[in-house]
């Protein structure tokens, strides 16, 4: 889950650089699998909790991936609404193209969230 939402997020900035349609109708695509990941893992999670006896340390790690999940989630559906975002802009005639500063910007995003799916 965590390497398909860092893909979403890669190429949502190559979207919005590029104005790629194709890529970001790609992009919208993968939403649908990444909500289904974590409507699974929140079932298995919940499964764990219900059906057996954890330590605290585990309950707390049980935890701390239940809000991982919902986080990826999240960013997910946001790398899907910028794809939706450019592919409006770019059929109504206003390219999106050339913001070079997203470059940057999302680099740094990238980097924070390969840090955090490492950690988890």
């Amino acid at each position: 889950m965590g390497s398909i939402v860092e893909q979403q997020v890669s190429n949502s900035i190559i979207i919005i650089i590029k104005a790629d349609s194709n890529l970001a109708q790609k992009v919208c695509e993968r939403e649908e699998p990444v909500n289904t990941m974590g409507i699974v893992l929140d079932e298995q999670y919940t499964r764990i909790l219900a059906l057996r006896h954890r330590a605290a340390i585990d309950l707390r790690f049980v935890l701390a991936v239940t809000k991982s999940v919902n986080d990826l989630e999240r960013i997910g559906d946001e790398a899907s609404e910028i794809a939706k975002q450019t592919i409006e802009l770019t059929e109504n005639g206003i390219s999106p193209k050339g913001y070079i500063e997203i470059h940057h910007i999302g680099n740094l995003v990238i980097s924070m969230l390969k840090k955090i799916i490492r950690f988890i």
